[in-house]
């Protein structure tokens, strides 16, 4: 691992804060980001109650640019006898997609299943097409996927490669989502990849070829 140097830090003060149209009890606020030249590093907020009984409930990102790319997502997974786990996973994965119109994954996610075990039923699963593979273990796996996701529909625009036993919060797909819809010209033949915890022992960042900074920023040294 290696470690850079501590990183500069800048406060952002000329930003203007917009009340928006209360919803019930909650009262929501829009805060303008000023222009940021590139290169300029990583923004993050900080939020600091300056009263006592005030409860941050969400805040997110957004913009009002259309997006650069046409996505259209593949979700691979390769499985070996976890059928449980993976009927948790596709279930997650479709109440966000194909029932929730106003998600952006809505009509752009398909998940395709190598099931290296031979041990899932056809239509067992609903929501995911699922092919028997021999046990060529997770890279047969994963390319039978793929080749499936051509075969039978023509193509995505990017394929996800999926463990069949995480645990993780679907919503995470719909940020994927949004970055390959935003990322740049020169960034979009990268690899987007991502970082999990061992199940077993979660205090553990399972990592490779990566930075690691005192402030908990990761990336990939190029």
């Amino acid at each position: 691992i290696q470690i850079p140097k501590e990183p500069k830090i800048r406060e952002i003060k000329d930003f203007k804060v917009r009340r928006l149209k209360s919803r019930k009890k909650d009262d929501r606020f829009r805060i303008d980001i000023p222009a940021i030249p590139e290169k300029n590093g990583i923004l993050f907020f900080e939020f600091e109650a300056k009263e006592e009984d005030i409860l941050l409930s969400e805040a997110f990102f957004a913009t009002d640019k259309k997006p650069l790319n046409e996505v259209n997502l593949a979700a691979c997974i390769c499985t070996f006898k976890r059928e449980a786990e993976v009927k948790r996973n596709i279930k997650m994965m479709t109440e966000l997609y194909a029932k929730k119109e106003d998600s952006p994954l809505f009509g752009r996610l398909s998940i395709f299943v190598s099931d290296n075990g031979g041990t899932i039923a056809p239509g067992e699963i609903k929501g995911a097409r699922i092919f028997k593979n021999k046990n060529t273990g997770g890279s047969g796996g994963f390319t039978r996927a793929m080749i499936e996701s051509v075969i039978r529909t023509g193509g995505f625009s990017h394929a996800i490669l999926m463990d069949d036993d995480i645990l993780f919060d679907a919503r995470m797909l719909e940020r994927v989502f949004a970055f390959l819809a935003y990322v740049k010209p020169k960034f979009r033949t990268s690899v987007l990849g991502g970082n999990y915890l061992s199940l077993q022992q979660p205090h553990l960042l399972m990592v490779g070829n990566e930075n690691l900074s005192d402030h908990g920023i990761f990336g990939f040294d190029t």
